[in-house]
């Protein structure tokens, strides 16, 4: 059993079956992962307080059965808005981390916004060349 433990911003949530959900997060070491939380949706669960879209969060991954959220701890938020977060997880693909893609979500609020022009340049595709 392998354990990972990585801050993570969380793009996407799914919900799974009846209390499980799966999670689209991107880290800086691993890029965009697609772990899955057991019994998340109940009402005593930890983690779901602190994994929600737009959050900032140390998480603890297992890889057993596939990837396992197994703890979480919110420590901020970023300032992209939640369906701009979920059209980025749509776009990214799993285990390719980018530095300056992790840069550009977690800046602080005062110095910069969310800003796609950005973000595209960034993954390569240049806005204004197009």
């Amino acid at each position: 059993m392998q354990e990972y433990l990585t801050d993570a911003v969380l793009l996407d949530y799914n919900p799974v079956r009846d209390q499980d959900g799966r999670f689209a997060l991107y880290t800086e070491k691993y890029g965009k992962l697609m772990p899955s939380g057991v019994s998340v949706r109940k009402i005593t669960s930890k983690l779901m307080g602190h994994l929600q879209p737009g959050y900032l969060t140390t998480v603890r991954l297992i890889e057993k059965k596939g990837l396992r959220v197994v703890d979480a701890m919110k420590r901020g938020t970023v300032s992209a808005s939640i369906p701009d977060l979920e059209r980025l997880s749509r776009l990214l693909h799993e285990v390719e981390p980018d530095h300056e893609l992790w840069k550009a979500l977690t800046a602080p609020a005062a110095q910069t916004s969310f800003s796609w022009t950005i973000i595209l340049l960034v993954l390569g595709w240049d806005p204004t060349h197009a």
